[in-house]
């Protein structure tokens, strides 16, 4: 086990008592996105990958573009993807399925978006692809968002996670040549940022003109409401398991459909992301806590 999910088992029965006396905390600064989770753990179920055990389940549609460094294409003369290249683009959230409540479909009057950019970095030693923190990410990312992202990002950033207000306003419409324009329109807040750093990884299996499978671990470094991350836990293509803060299961990838790719999309997706944020006390709450631990400790001395 380790040290973090230690420190977390000591506490759980400290968050116990504090559901009974307090209930769950909603999280703190609410936005769009954290309206629709839940803050209830458990933080511990057992078993690899522990997918279905408290998790909140978000399912995405995507649309990503391709800088074909190399040229190279396919027996089609579809773009393929090799060492160096970049892919970037967008997923947004079509519905979240939090555990314990009803699921929630996204777009009815909202949208929230998933803001990415990767670099082919290399292969496993099983022949998967490895994608890591693209070389000008920054700069792509900064481009995308503009003055919503400023501040929120790092040398480890891969994504930002956005949401607006308004339903009509959805991202997998933009072509190529106006995603910033649109992104930079005013709309948009920022959620969070999502970056490749503890026990982070992103793979694909090559599936060729079949279409190919992505997994996924990624850190939230910083995010506009607060919570703590019970870790996530994930497969890789080998085995290997992975644990942080949000996780991608076997996502979908295939070559674009003739309208995506008309408006300059080279690839689409379907994909499921598991998170399990846990409520924060406010500051107001702790002394709160504090003053009722007190109490009890002077229940016990006067009983003892």
């Amino acid at each position: 086990m380790s040290v973090r999910n230690k420190l977390l088992a000591g506490l759980k029965p400290l968050g116990i008592a504090c559901a009974l006396t307090f209930g769950l905390a909603p999280a703190a600064n609410a936005t769009i996105l954290s309206n629709h989770l839940t803050f209830d753990g458990p933080v511990d179920v057992g078993g690899f990958p522990t997918q279905g055990g408290g998790e909140d389940r978000l399912q995405d549609d995507s649309l990503s573009a391709i800088i074909n460094r190399d040229g190279s294409v396919n027996q089609l003369g579809l773009p393929t993807f090799t060492l160096g290249d970049t892919i970037w683009g967008v997923a947004t959230l079509s519905d979240i399925q939090a555990s314990g409540v009803a699921n929630a479909t996204i777009g009815d009057d909202e949208q929230i978006a998933i803001l990415f950019a990767l670099d082919f970095v290399g292969t496993t030693a099983g022949g998967n692809g490895i994608l890591g923190v693209a070389s000008n990410a920054g700069e792509m990312l900064i481009d995308f968002c503009g003055a919503i992202c400023a501040g929120h990002l790092d040398g480890d950033s891969v994504a930002v996670v956005l949401s607006t207000p308004d339903a009509s306003d959805d991202p997998l419409n933009y072509t190529t040549g106006n995603f910033t324009t649109n992104f930079n329109s005013g709309l948009w807040g920022w959620e969070m940022t999502l970056g490749l750093a503890g026990d982070a990884f992103f793979e694909f299996a090559d599936g060729g003109l079949l279409g190919s499978t992505e997994r996924a671990a990624v850190e939230v470094t910083s995010s506009a409401f607060a919570a703590d991350w019970a870790p996530v836990d994930v497969l890789d293509f080998a085995g290997g398991v992975h644990t942080n803060d949000v996780t991608l299961d076997d996502g979908d990838v295939q070559f674009a459909g003739d309208d995506a790719v008309s408006r300059g999309w080279a690839f689409e997706d379907q994909a499921a992301f598991f998170i399990n944020p846990l409520s924060v006390p406010e500051p107001g709450s702790l002394a709160l806590f504090g003053i009722a631990l007190a109490g009890l400790a002077g229940f016990g001395r006067r009983r003892a």
